[in-house]
């Protein structure tokens, strides 16, 4: 009988451990819905930067194109009025 009782009582010993265990990992799946709902927020939020920074990109060759234009037309500018400078200025 000793070997019986021994045997019971790790046997219990056993499944408090067990249920111990479950309820450990019960509590950890019961936090999935959470993490995944914020991992579905930090997704969203990635996706909305990814656009914002290819339309940063656009916007930015837009812009070097426009300054690209001005520096032409700045350069163009600065030759006339040297040219005319030099027509008007050595007439005096």
């Amino acid at each position: 009988m000793t070997d019986d009782n021994a045997r019971n009582n790790n046997q219990r010993v056993t499944n408090a451990l067990l249920r111990h265990d479950l309820d450990d990992i019960s509590k950890k799946l019961d936090v999935l819905p959470d993490i995944q709902n914020k991992l579905h927020d930090i997704d969203t939020c990635v996706k909305v930067v990814a656009k914002d920074v290819e339309r940063n990109k656009e916007d930015i060759d837009v812009l070097q194109k426009k300054s690209n234009i001005n520096d032409i037309i700045i350069a163009t500018g600065t030759v006339v009025a040297g040219i005319v400078g030099s027509i008007f200025g050595g007439q005096r």
